[in-house]
């Protein structure tokens, strides 16, 4: 409900004897019940389609999920820096998601706050931060969403996967293509355990056909619309490259009687990205 603050100091003598500080409001009474009722009606939804028993990697996933989802990348769309603008418009920016984020995993009794810094590009972006069974994790659910990526842009296929390279990752491969402005010490985030790839056996250290056999039936019996897979290493990602795209190891997987396939990948997470 605010954009910052004022403070006024009250002295005794030389000393300051207390601080009394005003909001910069944003908007009016009335404007606050109205949007409240917004954000209730979209928690409610939100809320009613997890299990109350839902692991704390489920309630992030599921967030993330529905996040990205029900939200697109928009740099001129409305209240961009709150949350506002996610939860009423479904249109925002990092800011928006990022604080929607926290909000909504507030709600799941999810430890989570907000991190700003720069990426690759110089651009300053924000993100989260959030602590699944005891153990740190960063959470970019902008970088997520592909709208995000393709802002602008046409795409080549109308169904566009949600981007799990930056579901619960550690400090180090954030580093990769972020830059973290130390406002305050964060922890150093170095467990795996709750990361995407390998919550969902989606980690490759080697070229397995039975394993990729698994993966990809289980995918089409849970109507996925996409595959992403994460090697290992740069090693292990060229391998797995040779063999699914350049030898067409791939067509072995995908079910229906095709002769191409979209995929994408980053060289740089060293991910595989195939549409089903």
């Amino acid at each position: 409900w605010i954009d910052g603050y004022s403070y006024t100091r009250h002295m005794q003598g030389d000393e300051v004897s207390y601080l009394t500080f005003r909001g910069n409001y944003i908007y009016t009474e009335q404007e606050c019940r109205d949007f409240r009722e917004g954000i209730d009606l979209y928690m409610y939804t939100f809320l009613s389609g997890i299990d109350s028993g839902a692991s704390d990697y489920e309630k992030v996933k599921y967030a993330y999920d529905y996040l990205i989802l029900h939200t697109d990348y928009r740099l001129d769309a409305r209240d961009n820096q709150n949350i506002l603008s996610v939860f009423l418009y479904g249109e925002s920016v990092c800011q928006g998601y990022a604080k929607a984020m926290q909000y909504m995993l507030e709600q799941l009794n999810v430890p989570c706050t907000i991190v700003v810094g720069t990426v690759f590009t110089g651009e300053g972006h924000a993100w989260n931060l959030v602590q699944i069974d005891g153990q740190y994790y960063y959470v970019d659910a902008t970088w997520g969403d592909a709208s995000y990526i393709v802002d602008g842009a046409p795409t080549v296929d109308a169904r566009v996967p949600v981007n799990y390279e930056f579901l619960n990752v550690t400090t180090q491969e954030l580093l990769k293509t972020h830059t973290i402005h130390h406002v305050v010490a964060l922890p150093e985030c170095n467990a795996v355990e709750a990361n995407y790839f390998y919550m969902e056996n989606r980690y490759l250290t080697g070229y397995d056909e039975a394993l990729l056999e698994q993966i990809f039936r289980k995918a089409y019996e849970n109507g996925e619309i996409a595959v992403t897979l994460k090697c290992s290493d740069a090693q292990v990602y060229q391998a797995v490259c040779e063999e699914l795209i350049n030898r067409q190891a791939i067509f072995r997987f995908l079910q229906g009687d095709l002769s191409s396939v979209i995929y994408s990948l980053s060289d740089e997470e060293c991910t595989l990205c195939f549409w089903l």
